[in-house]
């Protein structure tokens, strides 16, 4: 559950996937009761030459730097208060948007992550950043902090999500349940349109399979009934949970899926075409190890995701 007062960690690196999470955020985040970091961690020589730089032979280039690293600071402030202004001008007070440049200690991902367990409602970060190497990368910065905060709420951007509809993916799991009460709490109140989707995967019936084929799809048949009739409690129970944060019935709607071969590209697919730019799924789901944890959504969903923000809820 969501305390009254929320603080939010967006990890920026002044590059335009950046820009697209500030504007993402600004645009999501409710302004009333709501605190804003924008936090950089300043890498004064770039990643790939840390261990070098300790090889006195590179001591004229790294001086040589000096100036480039000055321009380079200059021009993240010069982004983090056009950043702050964008907030500013959804409604955010200055006060309740702080600005952090920090030199690094550990790592990128490490300091950013060690940033995150002070207590923030999400961390907000982009799947890519300013450079093949530099940025924040999933396969590297973003995979490495994905990895990391098992107990921290994180918001991946991917692209230039539209704000104004969410999914929420439902398997009538704790953690879908802990999706919908997240989303109640923030956005309760709001104009947001909300779909809880669930998707019944195919059964997989053996390529080369012998005897009555009929009688396997009856049984999926039957698994699929069972299935439906469970969600039907589960969407009743999170309406239930919705209506009393706020969101007005014609607000919310429900939406089952049936022969799937994979969650989480349903997942992507319906979000591409409804236009659904916020995906929120549970940390785990029903087994604990499918398609929601936190491996399978940085592997599938997100690899998958254009022009979307995954929230993936602790």
């Amino acid at each position: 559950m969501l305390k009254e007062k929320r603080k939010f960690l967006l990890a920026l690196d002044g590059s335009d996937q950046s820009t697209a999470a500030v504007n993402y955020m600004a645009a999501m985040l409710p302004s009333r009761g709501t605190e804003i970091v924008l936090f950089n961690v300043l890498s004064q020589i770039p990643e790939a030459l840390w261990d070098l730089m300790k090889n006195p032979d590179y001591e004229d280039w790294a001086a040589k730097m000096s100036d480039m690293e000055k321009e380079n600071l200059y021009l993240l402030k010069i982004f983090m208060d056009q950043s702050r202004k964008k907030f500013m001008d959804a409604g955010f007070s200055e006060d309740a948007i702080d600005i952090r440049i920090q030199n690094r200690v550990v790592g990128l991902a490490r300091d950013i992550v060690a940033e995150t367990k002070k207590g923030y409602t999400a961390l907000a970060i982009g799947r890519t950043g300013t450079g093949k190497h530099t940025g924040l990368l999933l396969g590297s910065i973003a995979s490495k902090i994905l990895g990391a905060l098992a107990k921290e709420t994180i918001c991946l951007v991917v692209g230039q999500p539209d704000p104004r509809k969410i999914l929420i993916a439902m398997d009538g799991s704790p953690g879908a349940m802990k999706a919908v009460d997240y989303v109640a709490n923030l956005f309760g109140g709001s104009n947001k349109e909300v779909i809880l989707f669930h998707a019944m995967r195919h059964l997989g019936f053996p390529f080369m399979m012998t005897g009555d084929a009929s009688r396997m799809k009856k049984i999926e048949k039957m698994f699929w009934s069972e299935d439906q009739e469970v969600m039907e409690q589960v969407f009743k129970d999170a309406k239930a949970r919705l209506f009393k944060a706020g969101f007005k019935a014609a607000q919310v709607r429900t939406k089952i899926v049936k022969g799937v071969t994979s969650r989480a590209v349903s997942l992507v697919g319906k979000v591409k075409t409804n236009v659904y730019g916020t995906l929120v799924v549970g940390r785990t789901g029903v087994s604990q190890v499918d398609e929601f944890n936190i491996g399978r959504v940085s592997n599938k969903v997100i690899h998958h995701a254009e022009n979307m923000a995954v929230w993936i809820i602790a």
